[in-house]
């Protein structure tokens, strides 16, 4: 018995004030807690809540604490829920990502295109730069890769690899100065690494040390690829021959 008159229960290893149940069969019940047998101070008016099992059969109630299945298997499915939740969010948000992987987004299209016509407009400028005598900007676009192409439009029988494509560059300043291009696009696409450009080039120039114009009408192709620091220009097929063979034109 306490100080209260109330008869003190082993409650778990713990002294406690047993406060009369309303039910007699397996409920929640509140302990005040005393102190510990194990000789600990008083935890004050601090309480606990614990599931209590009555057997009735003893002269003197008797209590001992039990965890409750009902309250364990509850926090197990609301662990669960939370984890179910948590993978489904994670698949729609892969299932939604897939168009965007697989097909390409519009804005990530969008994007792509504009890149790659930049880097077009910066081989056109470069490209006027080499007729007026300056190669050098164009070098500065190609690839520097074994397999990059060039079939000039002066002929022969092509260059394979950057060893035979970057002299022949430098050659160039040989044969044109004060030139002018003019570009018409006919056909480009790109798509993921990968793209190309079909254009006709009108070109007036000078050959160095002499004062006629000269005038090249070429056809023109143009294929892109980007690297890792970018678009590269890795094959240019240029050729003059403007001039039809067979059946005339539209027939």
């Amino acid at each position: 018995m306490n100080r209260s008159g109330r008869p003190r229960f082993d409650v778990d290893g713990l002294e406690a004030a047993h406060v009369v149940p309303p039910n007699p069969r397996l409920q929640r019940t509140r302990f005040a807690l005393l102190r510990s047998p194990l000789g600990r101070k008083s935890l004050g008016h601090g309480e606990m809540t614990v599931n209590v099992e009555v057997l009735p059969r003893d002269p003197i109630p008797s209590f001992r604490a039990v965890r409750s299945k009902d309250t364990l298997e509850g926090r197990r499915k609301i662990e669960m829920k939370r984890k179910l939740d948590t993978r489904i969010i994670f698949v729609v948000c892969c299932v939604a990502a897939l168009p965007a992987v697989a097909l390409g987004s519009p804005q990530g299209g969008a994007q792509e295109r504009a890149e790659f016509d930049a880097f077009y407009d910066k081989v056109t400028r470069a490209e006027a730069e080499l007729f007026r005598g300056s190669p050098e900007s164009l070098e500065a676009l190609w690839s520097r890769a074994s397999d990059v192409t060039l079939f000039g439009v002066s002929g022969g029988s092509g260059e394979h690899g950057w060893e035979q494509v970057g002299p022949r560059l430098d050659w160039t300043h040989t044969q044109y100065s004060d030139g002018t291009l003019t570009a018409e696009r006919i056909a480009s696409h790109v798509d993921g690494n990968l793209g190309y450009v079909v254009q006709r080039e009108k070109v007036r120039f000078k050959v160095p040390g002499q004062t006629q114009e000269s005038m090249l009408e070429i056809r023109a192709t143009w294929i892109f690829q980007r690297e890792r620091d970018g678009w590269r220009i890795i094959h240019r097929h240029a050729d003059s021959l403007m001039r039809r063979q067979g059946p005339a034109e539209g027939k």
